[in-house]
């Protein structure tokens, strides 16, 4: 029998409708423990994987149900539905396995890890040289007094290609937890430009800048 007879059939004796629960049962939980973190939880043996927005959405967590196990659970609705919702969650969290996941596996700290290699591939000038405004403005670090200076629009216009949905300010939050420290610096006696400096010890772990500062500084003391 075809499916369009079926529903045909189903129209004419409702009765005899195939009978679907909208219950939501949860059987376990897990947290991977990224950043942000990703719950999956088991409903009837299968895995439904969800992020932060649609664990704290009810709609959005139907939305996942749907998607995966193709029938609309039903979630707390009207007056109090949220303080329920909130409610469920919480015991649901309280009985969840924590999965600790390799660094990789974590968007921001991959991202963080992007933003590391994107630093480490800009060429280092000297602050003192005629050209440091030019060559900071077109993208280069400059180097002066044991400190390296970047620009936030050069680095963000490198990592734009494979990093897309990364902002300004989300590339601000990866510099100060690299180690990086936002202030102004002043090129070729010009005013004072916005710039993130790194101290020695933590601009000394990119290999290649080491050659160029040996370079511009030959007093720097020895890598």
């Amino acid at each position: 029998m075809s499916g369009a007879q079926n529903e045909q059939d189903w129209r004419e004796n409702p009765e005899e409708a195939p009978v679907v629960s909208t219950a939501l049962i949860v059987d376990e939980v897990r947290i991977v423990m990224t950043d942000p973190p990703r719950y999956e939880f088991a409903i009837d043996g299968t895995t439904v994987a969800c992020s932060l927005e649609d664990v704290l959405n009810r709609t959005s967590f139907q939305a996942r149900c749907m998607a995966v196990l193709h029938r609309i659970p039903d979630v707390p609705a009207g007056k109090g539905a949220l303080q329920e919702w909130q409610g469920m969650v919480n015991s649901w969290l309280a009985m969840a396995t924590r999965i600790v996941a390799p660094a990789e596996a974590s968007p921001r700290l991959y991202e963080r890890a992007a933003v590391s290699d994107g630093i480490a591939g800009l060429m280092v000038v000297s602050a003192d040289a005629p050209d440091a405004a030019a060559d900071f403005r077109r993208g280069c670090a400059v180097y002066r007094k044991g400190r390296v200076f970047i620009r936030l629009p050069s680095l963000m216009s490198r990592m734009r290609a494979e990093h897309p949905k990364m902002g300004p300010d989300d590339l601000a939050d990866h510099l100060r937890l690299l180690g990086w420290v936002s202030c102004k610096i002043r090129l070729s006696g010009e005013e004072g430009k916005q710039a993130w400096y790194a101290e020695r010890l933590l601009w000394e772990t990119v290999v290649a800048w080491q050659t160029q500062v040996a370079e511009i500084d030959p007093e720097e003391p020895s890598l």
